[in-house]
């Protein structure tokens, strides 16, 4: 797996994109000047793979930093919507065990609001190289981040195999739960060999945990893309949705998805979401995303290749109200150039759709957004596109809902290609909040 590592300042600025109304189709991209007024990171050190995740006023962040050779992650709490964060804490208990890059960051998730002044719980999961192969691990916080628990292994540690591309999120019942990309090899068998004989054919795990205990890991699917990120979402009800890059005969690299209605129990069995026919002897590196709309309808986005006489990577969307059926494909313009990639979307406070994604202009990589309004269709009437980014190269963007608009983080290189920093941008006007929202994948 590829490894990229940087310099990473945190900022927070305003900016006056409407990211609460409808709006109207965008004829080209908008640019904001985004003007930064915090900085995070930790000095003397290449800071890198932000995430972002928030639960009422609270907002985490968390990030790598490496220094010496050694990949620590660490976590910054606000508990004012993001006005002001507290010092960085590490978060992982042995020093230097990080394995990460872009694709495959640490993951951060949130708890539902609490009372009066009490902070939610946070929970930080990472690819660590404490033992002999990669694996997962977590640490939860229960003082606003302040301190982590002792970090504990998601999976079982004597199986071996590399494990990455998690993600994670918290139900309104307290419960974490996590998907994740598995090459174990369960004990007695042979390596694992997809129908193509494929380099990087993946399980698709999943586990629960409560009061930071995990339980046995589940398997969901195999012959699965190697190196997409994954993405999974619980609603109000308890049904929790996981979205992944799957490998078809053919080796076409298509959306699949499954659920569950019993807590985890168990599993639909997986559905292709679109037949993009993405054909790759590899990995595209690229996954989907998933959010919940205020009617529960599940929204997804992802990138794939488009066919034609100049085959380019578009973004596109599609809706599910039963996790069976999908709305056919939706394309969703971007900036016009020909690889739009690493989308990522929430669901703001005043119940839009946020998308972000970064792609190629002038010679340099920037993050745009744009609001997609959902439609008694299923599809989504698309807002205008603006650029968030500034002046240096922006990749692999991540976004959190809090009061007023969304807070976005994407990771930004400037002349000094050694060093960058993650932009962390407040984009919206003020707006009534519609309901509270947990996040974080």
């Amino acid at each position: 797996m590829p490894r990229h590592y940087a310099f990473l300042a945190l900022a927070v600025a305003a900016i006056g994109v409407n990211a609460c109304g409808r709006a109207s189709a965008s004829k080209g991209p908008a640019v904001d000047s985004v003007a930064a007024t915090e900085t995070l990171g930790i000095p003397g050190a290449a800071n890198s793979t932000p995430v972002l995740a928030a639960s009422g006023p609270w907002v985490v962040a968390v990030w790598t930093a490496i220094e010496h050779e050694r990949t620590n992650v660490y976590a910054a709490t606000s508990a004012d919507g993001a006005v002001r964060f507290s010092s960085p804490v590490r978060v992982n208990d042995v020093d230097g065990e990080g394995h990460v890059y872009g694709e495959d960051p640490p993951r951060v998730a949130i708890g539902p609001p609490t009372s009066g002044t009490t902070p939610p719980e946070i929970i930080v999961t990472w690819p660590s190289e404490r033992t002999k192969h990669l694996g997962l691990r977590s640490a939860r916080s229960l003082d606003g981040g302040r301190t982590f628990l002792p970090s504990v292994s998601i999976g079982d540690e004597a199986i071996v195999g590399e494990r990455g591309f998690q993600s994670v999120t918290v139900g309104v019942d307290h419960v974490v739960r996590a998907v994740w990309l598995d090459q174990r090899r369960d004990p007695g068998t042979p390596p694992h060999k997809n129908v193509e004989g494929d380099w990087d054919p993946m399980h698709l795990m999943f586990a629960s945990a409560n009061d930071g205990r995990w339980s046995a890991e589940t398997r969901l699917a195999t012959d699965v893309c190697g190196c997409c990120k994954t993405a999974i979402a619980t609603s109000k009800d308890g049904t929790i949705y996981v979205a992944f890059r799957n490998i078809y005969p053919g080796s076409l690299r298509d959306i699949s998805f499954t659920l569950s209605r019993d807590n985890g129990r168990t599993f639909s069995p997986p559905v292709r979401v679109s037949e993009d026919h993405w054909q790759l002897n590899g990995c595209p590196d690229d996954g989907p995303t998933i959010a919940l709309d205020g009617e529960g309808v599940v929204h997804l986005v992802w990138p794939t290749l488009v066919q034609g006489e100049q085959p380019a990577i578009g973004l596109f969307h599609a809706s599910t109200r039963d996790g069976r059926t999908f709305t056919p494909r939706q394309r969703i313009e971007t900036l016009g150039t020909s690889k739009p990639s690493h989308p990522q979307m929430t669901l703001d406070r005043c119940g839009a759709l946020q998308l972000a994604w970064d792609e190629a202009q002038d010679h340099r990589r920037v993050v745009a957004m744009r609001q997609l309004t959902p439609q008694a269709s299923g599809n989504v009437e698309p807002g205008s596109a603006h650029v968030i980014s500034g002046s240096g190269s922006a990749v692999y963007p991540v976004l959190a809902p809090i009061d007023g608009g969304v807070l976005a983080a994407w990771t930004e290189v400037g002349q000094d290609t050694s060093m960058s920093r993650i932009a962390v941008t407040r984009v919206g006007e003020h707006c009534r909040p519609v309901r509270d929202t947990a996040s974080g994948e």
